[in-house]
């Protein structure tokens, strides 16, 4: 399991009033046009645990976006009208609600050379040495801003602007499962070996996703994620 580490003690944001529209017939999808990055991604945090703090009887299911917020429900049990106001009420108390702060994780990554297979690559186009490029990775600390692409996949914001790299020309037809990789701004850690166009810059030998395990996503939105080199966790590099 990754190493937990001790939040800072976080003061819940007021969310503001919310943009509403069907999904579907079965969900309600929430937005904040009025806001811009960062404020977004913490209202879209706030609002995610404020419903989940008070799980309302007739939501099914909650899914956080990059700027949005699903709520699925059972049209049959509930008025999506009723249901709406209901909701905005509770985003509207929602700094009076136990909001905790994020979970800040550790995941151990090898940067050997046969995990981190575009990481020299990945230091020429930056003008950074490996070293370099390993240091400014472990030093950063990302976000979990949604969970999608395969069950467990990450996306992580918090990327250094100079790891800002478009796709891979050519997609590999197999990336091994646990490799960390970066592209068009963003770090992902892939959960099974699956096709993929990003940059691999190491690999961890975490389980991301596992259905036998509840939750069965090892990260969750809103988490913090800090990479740490297996040569200072007691495992080789």
């Amino acid at each position: 399991m990754p190493e937990q580490l001790t939040p800072e003690p976080a003061h819940p944001p007021v969310i503001p009033e919310p943009v509403c529209e069907p999904l579907g017939d079965s969900a309600l999808l929430f937005s904040w046009p009025q806001l811009e990055e960062p404020g977004v991604e913490v209202v879209v945090q706030a609002a995610h645990r404020s419903l989940l703090s008070g799980r309302d009887p007739a939501v099914r299911g909650l899914v956080p976006g990059w700027s949005t917020l699903a709520v699925h429900f059972s049209p049959l049990e509930e008025s999506p009208s009723v249901l709406e106001n209901r909701l905005r009420l509770q985003l509207r108390r929602a700094p009076e609600t136990v909001l905790t702060a994020p979970r800040c994780l550790r995941i151990p990554v090898s940067f050997a050379p046969e995990h981190a297979l575009d990481l020299p690559e990945v230091a020429m186009s930056c003008g950074l040495t490996v070293s370099g490029c390993i240091a400014a990775l472990t030093a950063s600390v990302f976000r979990v801003r949604l969970i999608g692409f395969a069950p467990g996949f990450p996306y992580l914001s918090g990327l250094p602007e100079a790891f800002h790299l478009p796709r891979r020309a050519t997609p590999r037809l197999t990336v091994p499962a646990g490799s960390v990789a970066i592209a068009g701004g963003l770090a992902g850690i892939y959960p099974q070996a699956s096709p993929g166009g990003w940059h691999i810059v190491g690999r961890t030998s975490l389980a991301l996703f596992d259905p036998q395990r509840t939750p069965p996503c090892l990260l969750q939105p809103g988490d913090e994620v800090q990479l740490e080199r297996l040569d200072l966790v007691g495992g080789v590099a």
